[in-house]
């Protein structure tokens, strides 16, 4: 299996290897194409801005700051929030700015910036949301040529993650 996401490591991953792991969406043209995801099942009840949601997919959340940011610092204010975010983040010393932004890095709120992230956006920037909508983002991927997919969490309650997922996905 060959992770990429261009069209260099695309077509090297049809050459020699046996499938492709794509990041967010699928690619057609693989046997096997497995797509990563990051989020949270909602609970009944649950929304984006619950506690366990927040702790859960907050972390996750917040890389979609950190990927803005490292791609084009002005299209972070574009996020909600966004603006206070990368003042806090330009307000360190530049020489530790990048390591201060990729502190607890997908996994926790650790930084003092990620706390403003707004979770706001987690159905859309993360596999966040209620079974439904996540069985239907499922059913599209596949549709789109994913032939499975790779779960990531921030580590908050990961059992729980897995076992919600996979009641989602049907295994």
């Amino acid at each position: 299996m060959i992770a990429a996401q261009g069209p260099k490591g695309r077509a090297m991953a049809h050459e020699i290897g046996d499938g492709l792991i794509a990041l967010g969406a699928p690619a057609g043209g693989f046997s096997t194409c497995l797509v990563g995801v990051n989020g949270t099942v909602l609970d009944e009840g649950e929304t984006v801005e619950s506690p366990r949601v927040r702790e859960a997919a907050g972390p996750l959340v917040a890389v979609a700051y950190h990927s803005a940011c490292a791609r084009d610092r002005e299209s972070v204010k574009r996020r909600p929030n966004g603006e206070a975010w990368l003042a806090s983040v330009e307000a360190l010393p530049e020489r530790v700015r990048h390591l201060s932004v990729h502190r607890g890095h997908a996994k926790e709120i650790s930084n003092g910036h990620d706390k403003l992230a707004d979770l706001s956006i987690a159905k859309r920037v993360s596999f966040t949301g209620t079974a439904d909508e996540l069985r239907d983002r499922l059913d599209g991927l596949e549709s789109g040529g994913a032939t499975g997919v790779i779960l990531g969490t921030s580590g908050a309650g990961m059992e729980r993650e897995m076992r919600a997922f996979a009641k989602v996905a049907g295994t």
